[in-house]
Formats: structure tokens, C-alpha cells, sequence
């Protein structure tokens, strides 16, 4: 999950499957998170902190070669759709209102 925080970490968190794991890096836009206990005690949802700044660079090394042998790059494309920034208003409203899958990527290149 990207760095967003607030409301949306609390929704996320809110839709997690039995089991699930939320992890959350990086500074997040909004640090206050509010939310019951409901997702960690009913559904047993875990949320873990990621820190990468003290990580050990082994360790770092480890993540980066199982993301490259673990995650098939067919699935990654599959699951990906590109955008326009003329399209991000449009296209934050839809992610707000979980209408869209997978991952939306904007091209600021073209703007």
C-alpha cells in the first residue's frame, strides 16, 4: 500500500479478507488512522509497519531478488492500466470509490 494513511488506510484495513496483512511504507499523507479493533480481533487483519531507512542492505538485496523471481511480470502488466494526467481527477474519484482494480499508473509524460 502506498503512503496514504488516514481514511483510506482505515477503509483498507476495513476490507481485508480473514487473515489478510496490510503493510504500510513509507511517510503517510495523513498519520492519524482512525479505526476499530474490529478488522485485528474479528478477522484477524494484521498491520505491519515497513521501515526501509535502518534496513540492512542484505536484507534489502533478499526483497529485491525474490520481487524479481516471486512476482511474475505477465501478472504485473495484467493487472496495470495507464493513464493520462488529464484523467487523474476523474480517476481519483473512482479509486475513492473502489470502482477500479489492480494498479492505475499515471503518464506525466505526455501532459
Amino acid at each position: 500500500m502506498d503512503g496514504v494513511g488516514g481514511p483510506t488506510l482505515a477503509g483498507v484495513l476495513s476490507r481485508t479478507r480473514y487473515g489478510g496483512c496490510v503493510r504500510h511504507a513509507a511517510w503517510p499523507a495523513e498519520p492519524r488512522l482512525s479505526t476499530t479493533v474490529h478488522p485485528f480481533i474479528l478477522r484477524a487483519v494484521t498491520l505491519a509497519g515497513v521501515e526501509s531507512v535502518q534496513t540492512p542492505m542484505e536484507v534489502r538485496v533478499r526483497a529485491w531478488r525474490r520481487l524479481a523471481t516471486d512476482l511474475a511480470p505477465a501478472l504485473v502488466q495484467e493487472m496495470t492500466v495507464v493513464e493520462p494526467l488529464a484523467r487523474v481527477l476523474e480517476l481519483a474519484e473512482q479509486i475513492l470509490a473502489g470502482r477500479t482494480r489492480g494498479r492505475v499508473v499515471i503518464d506525466v509524460a505526455g501532459a
